[in-house]
């Protein structure tokens, strides 16, 4: 019955709201192809949302050009935004995003873009890909899998998922811990005053 109930605590769409805004999942990178776009983990340029994530209530696909005079050019076939490296600037239906170098990865061979999504959206996305089935009766194993179109970070997206699904646990059982010893402390402290008095009255 408990690792029923574990299976259902890791379904939950909340712990998996969580894993996301934690990641930023809602901001994906993409390098142009000459067929289709190839999503990767990451991209010479870092997009940051500076706002609330959960605001978000639009999505945009974004490709990325350098240009002159420290700007970089975002464009889709309904906009073009010219922005500055390292500047906040505001996107409607989004929020507060600023765009800098990644300087782990400087090469510009390619070109390269990247989408925002509602928070919303992607877990929803995220819970059709991610399963958790126990193994089998007998043994309390949970057998966890996420597809995602690269398994990189497909693999980096559920171990974040775990470790957020542990830190829970460890806090919850440390609320539990906690009131335990407070209830035990509140009963010591009555029965050390309940024997004070007794022995006052033997005194007496």
């Amino acid at each position: 019955n408990s690792v029923d109930n574990e299976v259902e605590i890791l379904r939950t769409q909340d712990l998996m709201h969580v894993m996301v805004i934690k990641e930023a999942a809602y901001i994906s990178y993409f390098k142009k192809g000459t067929v289709k776009d190839m999503p990767v983990i990451r991209a010479p340029y870092f997009v940051e949302l500076l706002s609330n994530p959960d605001s978000i209530a639009r999505s945009y696909y974004f490709d990325i050009e350098q240009s002159a005079n420290n700007l970089l050019v975002l464009d889709n076939q309904d906009t073009t935004i010219n922005v500055k490296i390292g500047h906040p600037f505001t996107l409607s239906g989004v929020g507060t995003l600023r765009i800098t170098p990644n300087a782990d990865l400087v090469s510009l061979e390619s070109q390269y873009g990247f989408t925002i999504t509602p928070v919303r959206k992607v877990v929803n996305s995220f819970m059709k890909a991610f399963t958790a089935e126990l193994t089998n009766k007998l043994v309390s194993t949970i057998d966890l899998s996420f597809d995602h179109q690269v398994p990189k970070l497909g693999e980096h997206l559920l171990g974040s998922l775990i470790q957020e699904y542990v830190s829970r646990n460890l806090h919850d059982k440390n609320i539990v811990a906690d009131s335990t010893l407070s209830f035990i402390n509140q009963r010591l402290s009555k029965i050390t005053q309940e024997l004070a008095g007794v022995e006052d009255r033997i005194s007496g």
